[in-house]
């Protein structure tokens, strides 16, 4: 659908997921602003944030990289994390 028209897209996908019409013209709702800012909005930084490595990398390229968080463990298979080498609190994020 998206090739048609994105706005169409949100619309269709909105009212089977929420149940209710999208106000685009006057949001209200977080998700109706969430919904206006992926048609409007256009900020080059977007697609950078988006992703939390790509993030990290562009904090680190700005000199800021002494306020990021160590990375304890990096990986794709959660068998492999060595929770033995893990301190006693810890969280797991994902990407993607």
């Amino acid at each position: 659908m998206y090739w048609v028209s994105p706005e169409l897209e949100l619309r269709l996908l909105y009212r089977l997921k929420v149940g209710s019409k999208l106000n685009l013209k006057n949001p209200k709702t977080y998700l109706e602003k969430l919904n206006w800012l992926k048609l409007n909005y256009r900020n080059e930084l977007m697609p950078i944030c988006s992703d939390k490595y790509h993030a990290r990398k562009y904090i680190e390229d700005k000199g800021l990289g002494k306020y990021l968080t160590k990375i304890l463990w990096e990986g794709f298979n959660p068998e492999e994390i060595p929770f033995d080498e893990l301190p006693s609190s810890f969280i797991i994020k994902k990407t993607r």
